[in-house]
């Protein structure tokens, strides 16, 4: 009779889990999808605000691209692409500070999805 017991609270206590587990899931696919969004809709905002393209204004240094900011390498130190994506990250955080948990946040996202 407790062995019945102990069996009832246990599939009980199981069965409580199962709900919590999935309650969670749920919860986090809500926070990625949430957070992919916010990336996207930033990357939108930010170009609309900033990379003016195909627009006949000039965007100032502070607001350009990183690329138009960032100075071409010399002939003795050509790049490669992740080099450059590494350099240009620095120079973005060194530049604002403030960029940094947005940066984090699309790293994330890059691995949740690869």
């Amino acid at each position: 009779s407790r062995l019945k017991k102990l069996k009832a609270t246990y599939k009980e206590v199981h069965g409580e889990l199962k709900c919590i587990q999935s309650d969670v899931s749920y919860c986090q696919r809500l926070v990625d999808q949430a957070r992919q969004r916010l990336v996207q809709e930033f990357d939108t905002w930010y170009a609309d605000s900033f990379l003016h393209i195909g627009d006949q204004t000039r965007p100032s240094t502070t607001t350009a691209p990183l690329t138009a900011m960032a100075p071409s390498p010399t002939p003795q130190t050509i790049e490669d692409n992740q080099e450059k994506f590494d350099r240009l990250q620095l120079e973005l955080m060194m530049e604002n500070p403030d960029s940094i948990p947005y940066l984090n946040a699309k790293k994330r996202l890059g691995k949740q999805t690869q």
